[in-house]
């Protein structure tokens, strides 16, 4: 049976491989876009300036392009979730090995000085049970604890 630390080391390598793939390919992108948009500015100086042909053949670059950014849009979205991917397995990996505490935020921004039970709300380690997810979610939580109840949650 294989241990959850060596699972997590192979999908970590595996996720950083994907990373490094797709950081190229996006790269790569990059340089097609601005190769067709120079190559389209060209065309458009010939149709344009000299009437070497009729400008609807421009469309054609055009739409390429707008193509390409989708596609340039769609390896960059898989880009971030491979990093969120390589993030998540470190933080695994970090609380498998016991190396987690400290690495995540300390809360601090949530601290009303003002409020009688701030300091005591933080009973479990709500760093850790939180699992870092987005801050929007803490705040929300956090934000109907300390502030005064209104009609609509009555």
């Amino acid at each position: 049976m294989i241990s959850p630390a060596t699972a997590y080391a192979e999908r970590l390598r595996a996720r950083e491989g994907q990373v490094h793939a797709l950081a190229r390919r996006s790269a790569q992108l990059g340089y097609a876009r601005l190769s067709l948009a120079a190559g389209t500015l060209g065309l458009a100086w010939c149709s344009l300036h000299l009437s070497l042909f009729t400008a609807w053949w421009l469309s054609v670059p055009i739409l390429s392009f707008a193509g390409l950014v989708l596609h340039h849009l769609r390896v960059q979205r898989s880009h971030e979730a491979a990093e969120r991917g390589t993030a998540f397995y470190r933080r695994g990996l970090a609380r498998l090995e016991d190396r987690w505490r400290g690495l995540g935020e300390s809360g601090l921004r949530f601290a009303d000085p003002h409020h009688v039970y701030a300091a005591d709300l933080d009973l479990f380690d709500l760093e850790h049970l939180a699992g870092r997810r987005e801050p929007g979610v803490r705040l929300s939580h956090r934000h109907r604890l300390f502030s005064p109840r209104t009609s609509v949650d009555a």
